[in-house]
């Protein structure tokens, strides 16, 4: 039984996109503004203070995506060791909404990151230093007190166009993601899909075996449970393959997978 990729939800840390931007700029115009030439001077003399991406950090980078690399392959189900033939009476699937940490980087241009939404947690005006643009002493990079958005610029700072300019934005969330396991017929070992809404995307991992076997860098700091989806495996079958789900009105915290 396949499983379809669930449309992207808000994440509260993903909003902030665009939003860790806004405080370099401040008092400064946006693309098609009515300011001189020096407010585009201003806000080149904000990015430049901004720390380069580190080469560690940039070795992560997919040059096809601009964004984290994610092997994204879907393993081939395997089968159980030691059973027999016949298949179970059920099917299921059992989903799960999770709140995870995982570090995750998005590069663009600046002017791609303002056209994304904004955030409460920038709307608020530069407080000065903290390596250009964060809360005095915070990390470098680091936007509002605590946070844990951290902004580098690629390269150099383009100053005839700076809108142009390439930012990379990292943080490990938490993001808002689906955790989905298909026990299917005929035997088969778990398969385990984790979709991660994170910068906009939809960023996805597989694996068998069950949740034991997660991606390790993967941190669940929140659990709902959607609910367990049973189904029948033949025609003929007289199992009881009643579904469970959670009402949509209804807080069904679980407990993390892992």
């Amino acid at each position: 039984m396949s499983s379809r990729i669930p449309a992207p939800v808000p994440a509260r840390a993903a909003a902030a996109v665009a939003a860790l931007l806004i405080v370099f700029l401040i008092g400064c115009r946006a693309p098609g503004g009515d300011a001189g030439p020096s407010a585009d001077a201003r806000l080149a003399d904000r990015l430049e203070k901004l720390p380069a991406l580190p080469a560690d950090l940039a070795a992560t980078i997919d040059p096809k995506t601009n964004a984290t690399k994610i092997a994204i392959v879907q393993p081939l189900p395997v089968k159980e060791t030691g059973t027999k033939l016949l298949a179970p009476c059920c099917g299921s699937k059992d989903q799960k909404s999770l709140k995870v940490k995982v570090a995750l980087t998005k590069c663009g241009p600046l002017r791609d990151f303002m056209l994304a939404p904004l955030s409460d947690l920038i709307m608020a005006r530069e407080t000065g230093g903290g390596g250009g643009g964060g809360a005095p002493g915070g990390p470098a990079g680091a936007v509002g007190a605590g946070s844990n958005v951290k902004a580098y610029r690629l390269n150099t700072v383009s100053r005839t166009t700076v809108f142009d300019t390439i930012l990379c934005i990292t943080s490990d969330g938490p993001w808002d993601a689906t955790f989905i396991e298909d026990r299917n017929c005929n035997n088969y070992q778990p398969q385990d899909s984790l979709f991660v809404s994170a910068w906009g995307s939809i960023v996805p991992y597989y694996w068998n075996g069950g949740a034991p076997n997660h991606p390790p860098q993967i941190q669940v700091v929140g659990c709902r449970d959607v609910g367990t989806f049973r189904y029948p495996c033949n025609a003929l079958s007289g199992c009881n393959c009643q579904s469970t789900p959670c009402p949509a009105d209804q807080p069904c915290v679980c407990t993390p997978p892992w």
